[in-house]
C-alpha cells in the first residue's frame, strides 16, 4: 500500500509538469524510484520484484531511440517508475491501457504532440484500480 501512496504522490506531480511543459521534474522522479526500491529491498524480493520496471523500461528506451523526436526521455523512465509498483502482467495492462488512452485523446483531439505521462498514470490507475477489485 506504501508503494500505491508514493506512487501516486509522485505521478500527480510529473503529470501536473508534463501537462504544463512537456517535461518532469527527473529529481522528484529520482526520489520516488528511491523510495520504491528501497521498499522492494526491505520487505520484499527484490530480485524478482525489480524484473518488471527494467522489462518495461527496456521495451520504452528502445521505442525511444527508434522514434527519435517523437517520445521523450522522462516517458522512459516513468516507465521504469510504473514497473516498480506493478507485476509483469500489471505493468502490460498499465501500458496498453496507456496507449489506447493516449491514441483515443490524439484522436478526438487532432492532436500532433501529446505529454504522454498523464496517458501512462491513467493507466496504471486503471490498473490499480481493478487490482483493487480482485482483492
Amino acid at each position: 500500500m506504501l508503494s500505491v501512496l508514493t506512487f501516486a504522490i509522485v505521478s500527480v506531480i510529473l503529470v501536473y509538469s508534463d501537462l504544463k511543459t512537456f517535461h518532469i521534474p527527473v529529481d522528484i522522479l529520482a526520489a520516488g524510484m528511491f523510495l520504491l526500491i528501497i521498499e522492494k529491498i526491505l520487505y520484499g524480493n527484490f530480485f524478482l520484484e525489480i524484473f518488471p520496471a527494467v522489462y518495461i523500461f527496456t521495451v520504452y528506451i528502445i521505442i525511444y531511440f527508434l522514434l527519435k523526436n517523437k517520445f521523450g526521455f522522462g516517458d522512459v523512465l516513468y516507465s521504469f517508475f510504473c514497473g516498480l509498483v506493478f507485476n509483469m502482467q500489471e505493468v502490460f495492462i498499465s501500458q496498453i491501457s496507456a496507449c489506447i488512452f493516449g491514441i483515443i485523446f490524439m484522436l478526438v483531439f487532432s492532436k500532433r504532440k501529446i505529454p504522454f505521462v498523464p496517458f501512462m498514470f491513467a493507466g496504471s490507475a486503471f490498473t490499480i484500480f481493478f487490482r483493487i477489485l480482485q482483492k
